[in-house]
Formats: C-alpha cells, sequence, structure tokens
C-alpha cells in the first residue's frame, strides 16, 4: 500500500480503536485526568509523545477519540535520535499522521550533523525528556501523555529490582507523575499488553512504525524483552504482567503513604544556607525507612544525589536511625551527623583576591565546557567607560559590567538553566521568563542549553549574550565596575538590534 493509501485509511479508521479498547480499559487515574481537563476554559494544550510505533500511534488515537474536547488542542510531539536510517522516514510519517487528523506536529532539535548526543539507553531518554519539556513549556501543554503499556511495567520492574531501587523505583512507571514545575505525565495504557495494542490496530487497518533497535541485544530492555520476559511466562505458564502491575500498585500506595508520613514529621531545617541544617530528631526512634527517605531529600536538596554509593548511603543512614554521631565526605563535600542534627558543609576555598576574582563554579555540570571559564574583574571608575556602557556599545555576548558595590560579598555561581528562570533584563520594565526572551530572540533550544546562567543570592545576573540584570547597573560615572567576563568566547548566534 502506497504511503498516500495509508494516510488516507488512518483518517478513515482513526476512531475504530476506541470501539475495541472503551473508556473503561484505559487507566482510571489518567481518565480521572483527562475527564476533568478543559482546555477551553484554561487555554491550556495537550501534549503527545509519538514515535511512531504501536504503543504511542495507540494512545493518541485513543485520548483523541475518548476526549474529542481535545481535539485541535493537541500537539504531537516526536523525538528524532537520528540514531538509525529510518529515523528521518519514521519522522515523516508521525507527521502526517498528525495532519491528517488535524493536530499540530512538533519535532526535535538533534545534534549536530544530525547525531544524538549519545547512544545509551539514559542518554537517549534524558535527550528525550528535556525535548519533551521544551516543547511543552514554548506550546502551553501542561499534560503530556505517553504511550507505555503492561510490558514496559514488568521490563522496568525487573531492570530496577537489579539496580537495587526501593518503592519509589519500583513502582515505576506511574501512570500519573507530577512534577514539581506542576507538568503532569499521563500514561493511559498502562492496563494494556502490547499484544492487544497491535491486534486493535491491525484490526482497524491502522499501521505504525517498527523500530529496528528494539530487534536488537544492544540494550538491556530488549535482552530481557527477548530472553527474560519470555522465560518467566513460561515458567509460570502465563504472561506475569498482571501480577506485575498489581505489585507496581501497592509500591505506588506505600510510596506515598511513606512521603506522607515524612512530610508530617521531617523539617528539613536551614537547607538553604551554607553550611546547611537539617533537624533529624522529631525522627527519633521512628522506622528506618523514614530515614533514607530524609537523607535523599537532603541529597536533593543540596544536590548530591549523584555524588553518593549505595553503601556509604546505608551508613549514612544508620547513624541517623541508630542516633549514632558521624562525619562522611560526600564527593567534596562533608557531611556531619552529632545525633540529632545532621550538618552539610562545601569544602573551604581560599578568598579571592580582591583586585581579581575568579568566580566559584559547581564541583561539575553536565553543561559543555564552554560554561565553566568566569572571570570577575574590579576596575576604577572611568566616565569614558561609563559612557562607552550607557551607550550600548559594549555587546553582552561575552562581557558585562555591573555596579561593584551592588554585587559586593555575594556568592557568584553558574549553573545550567532551569524551568522557570526569570529575571529583569537592563532597561527592562520589569521580569521576564528566560524561556520569552529566548523566543523573542530566536535562540534555537540546542543553544539555549549550552549557555550558562550567572546567578547570585538574589538571582539571575547576567546570561551570555543578554543584557545583565538591571539591579546591579552602573547609575553614575563614579561607580565602581565590575567586568565579568565569559572566557569560552563569543556565544554561537547573532543577537538581533532592538
Amino acid at each position: 500500500m502506497s504511503e498516500k493509501n495509508k494516510i488516507s485509511r488512518f483518517r478513515q479508521n482513526a476512531e475504530l480503536p476506541a470501539r475495541a479498547i472503551p473508556l473503561e480499559k484505559l487507566e482510571p487515574g489518567t481518565r480521572k485526568i483527562l475527564t476533568e481537563f478543559a482546555p477551553g476554559k484554561t487555554g491550556e494544550n495537550l501534549a503527545v509523545a509519538c514515535s511512531g510505533g504501536v504503543d504511542s500511534v495507540a494512545a493518541l488515537l485513543l485520548v483523541r477519540a475518548h476526549f474529542p474536547a481535545l481535539r485541535g488542542k493537541i500537539f504531537v510531539l516526536h523525538f528524532n535520535h537520528g540514531t538509525r536510517p529510518e529515523c528521518a522516514r519514521e519522522a515523516e510519517f508521525v507527521k502526517k499522521i498528525a495532519g491528517a487528523l488535524g493536530e499540530k506536529f512538533v519535532a526535535s532539535v538533534i545534534g549536530k550533523k544530525g547525531k544524538s548526543a549519545g547512544n545509551s539507553e539514559d542518554a537517549l531518554r534524558r535527550e528525550r525528556l528535556a525535548f519533551f519539556r521544551r516543547a511543552m513549556r514554548a506550546n502551553k501543554c501542561r499534560i503530556l501523555i505517553q504511550g507505555h503499556h503492561a510490558g514496559d511495567v514488568v521490563e522496568t520492574a525487573l531492570m530496577r529490582l537489579a539496580r537495587g531501587s526501593g518503592t519509589a523505583g519500583l513502582c515505576a512507571p506511574r501512570p500519573v507523575q507530577k512534577f514539581a514545575d506542576e507538568t503532569v505525565f499521563l500514561r493511559p495504557l498502562l492496563l494494556l499488553e502490547k499484544e492487544e495494542i497491535s491486534a486493535v490496530l491491525r484490526d482497524a487497518g491502522i499501521s505504525w512504525c517498527e523500530d529496528s533497535s528494539n530487534t536488537g541485544e544492544d540494550y538491556l530492555r530488549n535482552r530481557l524483552r527477548k530472553t527474560v520476559v519470555p522465560a518467566w511466562t513460561k515458567a509460570q505458564g502465563g504472561s506475569p504482567a498482571n501480577g506485575v502491575l498489581r505489585a507496581r500498585k501497592l509500591l505506588e500506595e506505600d510510596d506515598n503513604a511513606l512521603e506522607t508520613w515524612l512530610d508530617n514529621c521531617f523539617f528539613p531545617g536551614t537547607g538553604k544556607k551554607t553550611p546547611a541544617v537539617f533537624r533529624f530528631d522529631r525522627l527519633k526512634d521512628l522506622p528506618r525507612a523514614l530515614h533514607r527517605r530524609a537523607l535523599w531529600r537532603v541529597l536533593l536538596e543540596t544536590g548530591l544525589e549523584k555524588n553518593i554509593a549505595a553503601p556509604l548511603a546505608d551508613e549514612i543512614v544508620d547513624a541517623l536511625a541508630g542516633g549514632i554521631s558521624g562525619k562522611w565526605s560526600v564527593g567534596k563535600t562533608h557531611f556531619t551527623f552529632d545525633g540529632e542534627t545532621l550538618r552539610v558543609a562545601p569544602p573551604k576555598t581560599a578568598p579571592a583576591k580582591p583586585a581579581r576574582e575568579t568566580l566559584p563554579l559547581p564541583e561539575k555540570t553536565k553543561q559543555r565546557p564552554q560554561t565553566e571559564n568566569f572571570t570577575a574583574e574590579r576596575l576604577a571608575p572611568c566616565r569614558k567607560k561609563f559612557e562607552e556602557i550607557l551607550a550600548g556599545k559594549i555587546p553582552p555576548a561575552r562581557e558585562v559590567f555591573f555596579n561593584a558595590t551592588a554585587v559586593a560579598g555575594k556568592k557568584i555561581t553558574v549553573r545550567p538553566m532551569r524551568p522557570g528562570d526569570a529575571y529583569r533584563p537592563l532597561g527592562a520594565p520589569g521580569t521576564r521568563k528566560l524561556s520569552d526572551i529566548f523566543i523573542d530572540k530566536k535562540i534555537p533550544p540546542e543553544v539555549r542549553r549550552a549557555l550558562p546562567v550567572v546567578c547570585d543570592a538574589e538571582g539571575i545576573l547576567w546570561i551570555p549574550g543578554l543584557p545583565p540584570a538591571h539591579r546591579c547597573r552602573l547609575q553614575n560615572p563614579g561607580d565602581t565596575p565590575l567586568r565579568l567576563t565569559w572566557l569560552a568566547g563569543n556565544i554561537p548566534f547573532s543577537v538581533p538590534k532592538k
């Protein structure tokens, strides 16, 4: 059948899968949220992740059929990893089916020369999720639909068991996954097995793309799918999916209960200060599981969750639960526990020279190397320099000037961009979100991720290529300028004139 005929049939038969998979067969939690979702009233749109595979195509069709109020408000998001020859063809297929349904299509922007930044399962997943979040923010989508099914739950459980995960890891993927930035990922097909989904689409004459990488053995998930799961199914005389789905649900209930219990008895204390102080006295004589979760919250708040190995975490939990004093090194950070209070102190650093300062940077970042080199230099007041700055003759691509008094004594740090970042650029009437500024200046997403964000305790000071913060501006020729220079060089885009 020609591609044109496939798309035509797709348009004609798009409603048929919903007859074979009624609304009641979708996961109840996702069903409730989608029923209450009112895009016409809120101005929000709905995002659907679609690779072109059978599960994501089914998710798109079923959500659209069972919730007709969402039609015309759906953004079909497709991430092209660029790892296989057929990736471009799959992207074109998803674009055509989105068009056939009258929905909007948003494709990824992959790495240079069409290559993904990494081929590991984890690297590909991080890239994909980052794209989803960018596309959701840009298109006013708070909810993302994903096509995970029962088989994904079984495979994930095996992978997480081998990794030594606790309840939070073992109850993944959750049907409803909420994030701190208020975005929500929904997986309405979790109660359905892939064979059933495939049969329904096949009977409806709906085509999809087969990912050739799924047949290989490069990835652990594939190896489990091809060997372990069939052996398990044969050993017990039937699919393990129903039992694993129930176990996942029970583990999620336990995880939620423990998190609620911890919320009621653990007060982090002065976690935003240096050194950070966390009170564990309210957890005395309570189950060890709460101490472990409290430690994880400490690690998340201090940004050290990836710097600690499991044996060291177990050792610290032993001390916390037993009220035993101790001292540990986590990365380059020191943890000290006196039986009731845990203190987290960064390593001591030598004071910077007043004439020329090297900005304190995070120990390591996953950003590109050009985000790591900054210098700050205090200059003598100069009318000529002041007039040049005031006239905008010094573009902010690699250096800016602040009022040294405004940033005196403040710790200046460099970090990647975060969701919700905002500041007041020099001369602007008020605060604006970075994402909006980047969109106005037509700065592509892959460049945004490469740009460092320079901050002090009050917020953002500067992003290379954008004006400095208005609050730290030079106001008269007698002000002492602080020149901040990005040693990595000019940014890889042209900043349009106002």
